[in-house]
């Protein structure tokens, strides 16, 4: 018609239509459709699939399967009801969120917030430091120092390669074993046992504020400052100097096999038992009574500002001033008991021998009774200047007798009478003299 506006082949019935064809009722075409533009204002049913351009665009017949060769551009929300496939990789907004063909990385250039748990089987790589809850969890980006709000709790074995650094209170509820050198600060508080088995290095003050439990060798290098009480159950060895800067007190009995310096004032407030020898080499003050059980040499000079009260020692007169008619070496008083005057008392002797007297020693005697008196040895040390085989000399009744050691081989003595008469004693008599007598007088 009008030479092309509408043509109808005569062999094969092809139909060309130049302008618009309406089509007011349902069109079924069983072949396919080829057209330059086509305008459709209500609904289309193709039920043999679609194919433009060959491969651009395509919806599979029995699938329905849709491939688009080009960009798929959605300017409003799309709604996926099943599986997404996207085989090419994912990005969008051109770095904003991405995920890589080929391996899968997902890159998110902002934040990324999960209601649910979340489950990562793989490695999980956060570059930027990580945060949780604002400041309960925190990881710093460029230190890696890792802050916990909460309880750090580990079930397992947990090693620390490099400085633990505790700001606030620590309850270790079991054991904690520290192979290596450990470095406290500042203070470490300790409410229940605690077992060192290696050493302990303490370089600063270490405050002690309940008891500790040594049942094996300590050895203290520098100083260990006490502040308040502290019970030692077993031995101390100190090896090297200890200053005490306040009280030490000892409710038990203490060993010390060598050196106890002592600077300043010492309170002892029960007896101190000394075996071995002592040495004070500065002024020793005693305020209260003192109990020496043996001898206490002086090799100085030794003031008493309150004077010495000895005690006295019992002793009763011997036939022969043996047993408990002996006075010992050191004896300074002694009451003596005698039955009669031939019963002896011996004065002591020196340290070393009975042939010999303690030089400046002073022995003083008083009995309501009269006694004999002897040298330790007759021999070899004289009694009033007198020498010879059993040499005695009598002491009457309610005398004090004071006898002085003068040399290692004299006893020098004096008397003092009830009401305060001094006089010498009396030379003694001696068995051989008597027997040298007598001859002459037969």
């Amino acid at each position: 018609m009008d030479s092309n506006k509408f043509t109808v082949a005569d062999a094969t019935g092809n139909t060309a239509i130049a302008g618009s064809l309406a089509v007011s009722g349902a069109t079924s075409l069983t072949g396919g459709l080829s057209m330059a533009s086509l305008s459709i204002s209500g609904p289309a049913t193709l039920d043999g699939g679609l194919s433009m351009d060959s491969d651009k665009f395509t919806v599979a017949d029995s699938t329905g399967n849709t491939v688009i060769a080009g960009t798929l551009a959605v300017s409003d929300t799309a709604a996926l009801s099943g599986l997404a496939s996207l085989n090419g990789g994912i990005v969008v907004d051109s770095n904003k969120f991405s995920v890589a063909d080929a391996t899968g990385n997902t890159a998110i250039a902002g934040t990324l917030t999960v209601s649910g748990a979340a489950i990562a089987s793989g490695a999980v790589q956060l570059n930027g430091g990580l945060t949780m809850d604002t400041s309960k969890f925190t990881v710093a980006d460029a230190t890696g120092n890792t802050a916990i709000a909460g309880t750090l709790e580990s079930s397992g074995a947990t090693t620390l390669s490099s400085t633990l650094s505790v700001s606030s209170a620590t309850i270790l509820s079991s054991q904690v074993t520290i192979k290596g050198a450990s470095a406290l600060s500042s203070s470490m508080a300790v409410h229940g046992s605690s077992s060192l088995s290696s050493t302990l290095d303490v370089k600063k003050a270490a405050t002690l504020s309940s008891s500790l439990d040594v049942k094996g060798a300590s050895s203290l290098s520098s100083s260990l400052d006490v502040k308040a009480s502290a019970t030692l159950s077993s031995s101390m060895e100190v090896k090297g100097a200890a200053t005490l800067s306040s009280t030490l007190e000892v409710s038990e009995s203490v060993t010390l096999s060598s050196t106890m310096e002592v600077s300043k004032e010492t309170t002892l407030s029960s007896n101190l038992e000394v075996r071995g020898a002592t040495v004070m080499s500065s002024t020793l003050s005693v305020q209260d009574a003192v109990s020496l059980t043996s001898s206490l040499s002086v090799s100085g000079s030794g003031i008493f500002a309150a004077g010495v009260q000895p005690s006295a020692v019992a002793r009763t007169a011997t036939d022969g001033g043996t047993g408990s008619g002996a006075i010992a070496h050191g004896t300074t008083f002694v009451s003596v008991t005698s039955s009669g005057s031939s019963k002896v008392i011996t004065l002591p002797p020196s340290s070393n021998s009975a042939s010999s007297c303690p030089v400046g020693h002073t022995v003083r005697l008083f009995s309501s009774s009269a006694y004999s008196l002897q040298t330790s040895s007759s021999t070899s040390v004289a009694l009033q200047g007198v020498t010879g085989n059993t040499c005695t000399t009598v002491v009457a009744l309610n005398t004090l007798l004071e006898c002085h050691c003068v040399t290692s081989s004299q006893w020098t003595c004096t008397t003092t009478s009830l009401s305060g008469v001094a006089g010498a004693q009396g030379s003694p008599t001696c068995t051989s003299r008597r027997s040298m007598l007598s001859g002459l007088l037969d």
